[in-house]
């Protein structure tokens, strides 16, 4: 792989990740008006779907990405399987706001950290296992595909809310005219 085009590759995924700030602070602007805590048929909530990005961003992303910048201090570390780990209920009493507030905060650390990524780190593989001894490359690519998944689902779920709102009968007081 020649050096610009990989430069340009990986720019172009820190855009991406870059992106879910955008996105989260749209989101910010709606989630008071649509019910984020209800989990119809036993599916996750809004609510869940967002605190899981930032579970997997807080809890497996950014300290992988941490360890595999660190270049002369790494230690062997297994870093939880975000998909397995995640316990909604562990969210439950902090603000919504506070959530996406949280999330956008470590995006800024992370973009930061990434920003500063020498070229030799980007594409080799670590030498312990973190996540899979993948390259930060890759980690980077498992957290965007795995966010815009996560942000697909948020986007149809409140999509399905404005529809089944929109297809209820209007109440109107009996007897009006």
């Amino acid at each position: 792989m020649n050096e610009p085009s990989g430069t340009q590759m990986f720019n172009t995924l820190l855009q991406d990740a870059a992106y879910l700030q955008e996105e989260l602070n749209a989101l910010k602007q709606v989630i008071g008006a649509i019910p984020y805590t209800e989990r119809p048929l036993e599916q996750e909530s809004v609510l869940d779907m967002i605190t899981r990005i930032g579970y997997a961003q807080s809890a497996c992303f950014l300290p992988a990405i941490q360890l595999v910048m660190q270049a002369g201090n790494m230690k062997t570390t297994i870093q939880p399987d975000y998909k397995k780990t995640f316990q909604p209920h562990d969210y439950d009493d902090i603000p919504v706001d506070t959530i996406i507030d949280r999330i956008i905060a470590e995006r800024k650390l992370l973009i930061s950290l990434l920003s500063e990524a020498p070229s030799s780190a980007i594409y080799d593989r670590n030498p312990v296992n973190v996540m899979g001894s993948k390259s930060l490359y890759e980690l980077i690519e498992e957290m965007v595909n795995y966010e815009r998944d996560q942000l697909k689902q948020v986007a149809e779920r409140v999509l399905s809310i404005d529809i089944d709102h929109r297809s209820k009968p209007d109440n109107h007081v009996k007897g009006a005219s």
